[in-house]
């Protein structure tokens, strides 16, 4: 079979249009690569001032940890003196209490007594000469 002119134009029009848009396409990944790139760079540029802001913020935690647990403890000791005090003046007004009670009944026996020894006394009075 004889190759007419016609189908050798449009070969060549063929070929120069795959040349073209294998150029095109070429000329388009390159730029497509540029960009990826570009934003692949800012994408991790990005990551590592995350990563650096959230390293700042465990480093402060890690040395502001150490103050807060010593003030927590500090807390803890006064709750517990205040505790202790609170429990010395329940004590004191509790025995308050309780020594007003002594204080009464003593009062009473010292009352009791003092009426015992009036009238002992009244039995046995000097220079009456009478016993009781």
């Amino acid at each position: 079979m004889a190759v007419s002119p016609l189908d050798s134009a449009d070969r060549s029009d063929r070929a120069e249009t795959n040349q073209s848009l294998e150029a095109e396409r070429n000329k388009a990944d390159e730029l497509f690569d540029e960009a990826l790139g570009a934003v692949q760079q800012d994408a991790e540029a990005e990551l590592r001032a995350v990563r650096a802001e959230i390293d700042a913020r465990l480093d402060r935690q890690t040395r502001i940890l150490p103050e807060v647990s010593e003030k927590l403890e500090d807390v803890a000791q006064s709750l517990a003196s205040a505790a202790s005090s609170l429990t010395g003046a329940a004590d004191t007004i509790n025995g308050s209490a309780g020594a007003e009670k002594n204080l009464a009944a003593l009062t009473e026996r010292l009352t009791e007594t003092a009426g015992a020894l009036s009238s002992t006394a009244r039995r046995y009075r000097p220079g009456d000469g009478r016993r009781g």
